[in-house]
């Protein structure tokens, strides 16, 4: 099966915009790092420490707006797939970044401050940075940005025919749906948050695009990941992964909390990095035993037309070769799930 030229070059597009514009993070906060330490602590105390960590974390953010511009509005303007004036688009964006700011400019702070100003151990060190890092995993669910928008007459008649369709597929009905605005034409998403009481998040398009029981599908496709505790153990990974980096950030040459700072910003960006190599490969697993939970309240042949139905609207990869979705890639290609169901 051949990917269709609109749908394969959109995803390169979105694809080498991310490799490029980690590579770039990576590069600037290593940069930064080895210049802290070539540059003489007199001319570095001539400011102070924040001043000094303000400019990778705003270098970070440019070089962020420079590749969302192209992935997340050129890309999507000239498939027709959003209708967004570019005004809009960067006050959006501006909305997230001011939330993604804090949290960069904070991160690399901690990493100093514990190192050198509150601690008298590096075991302490390492115990309060790990405690540090479960609170930020898990709260981020409820940290995210999003756009609430008010139960219209659409999605008020759409949600009374989904109830019916969850509770047949035995997915919990009378539970909240929050619904979503978004300003692309087409994409259809949804999430149930692993944490906390039972939500159901939707896209406004999921009841422009989809009949009531392809949402319900999909719903219990997500659902499976909070009924199997695959959510739980997700974030227990991220958790164990970001503290073994933080472990090895305390193993960086440096003599004030500027570089400690900076130094184990760079090497945690870095090890972040590494685990797109890694966990991907279980991602797709639990990707494929997601698709295959649905053969039990579905025939194999309307899970695949669903399927396609999804890779139309969201312009997602038909087929990959195996080496470029190892890596990058945690949901399989359309082709590898359709193979995934028999």
């Amino acid at each position: 099966m051949i990917p269709t030229p609109s749908a394969s070059d959109y995803q390169k597009v979105r694809l080498w915009s991310g490799i490029f514009s980690i590579g770039a993070n990576l590069g600037l906060i290593w940069a930064f790092y080895l210049v802290s330490l070539l540059v003489s602590p007199q001319l570095l105390g001539l400011f102070d420490a924040k001043i000094w960590l303000l400019v990778p974390v705003a270098a970070m953010l440019a070089l962020g707006l420079v590749f969302d511009i192209l992935s997340g509005y050129a890309a999507e303007s000239a498939l027709g797939r959003t209708k967004q004036s570019f005004k809009l688009w960067l006050r959006d964006w501006l909305l997230v970044s001011l939330r993604v700011a804090p949290a960069l400019y904070g991160g690399l702070l901690i990493l100093g401050w514990l190192r050198f100003q509150s601690l008298t151990t590096q075991g302490r060190c390492i115990v309060d940075g790990g405690f540090f890092l479960a609170l930020v995993v898990l709260l981020l669910p409820a940290l995210l940005p999003r756009s609430w928008c008010r139960e219209n007459d659409e999605t008020h008649a759409f949600k009374l025919l989904l109830q019916p369709e969850l509770a047949k597929i035995g997915v919990p009905a009378k539970v909240p749906i929050m619904w979503i605005e978004t300003e692309d034409e087409t994409t259809v998403n949804g999430a149930i948050p692993p944490y906390g009481g039972m939500q159901i998040w939707l896209s406004t398009n999921v009841a422009r695009h989809l009949t009531a029981r392809e949402a319900a599908l999909l719903i219990r496709r997500d659902f499976y990941f909070r009924r199997t505790k695959k959510h739980s153990l997700g974030a227990l990974i991220c958790i164990f992964w970001l503290l073994l980096g933080l472990i090895f950030a305390q193993l960086m040459p440096a003599r004030d909390a500027l570089q400690a700072a900076l130094g184990g910003g760079a090497l945690i960006t870095t090890w972040c990095f590494v685990a797109l190599f890694v966990w991907p490969h279980l991602n797709r697993v639990w990707m494929k035993n997601a698709d295959r939970d649905l053969l039990q309240v579905a025939p194999r042949e309307e899970i695949e037309a669903l399927l396609r139905r999804v890779q139309e609207l969201n312009a997602s990869d038909i087929e990959l070769s195996a080496a470029k979705s190892g890596v990058f890639h945690p949901i399989p290609d359309l082709q590898r799930r359709l193979e995934g169901l028999k």
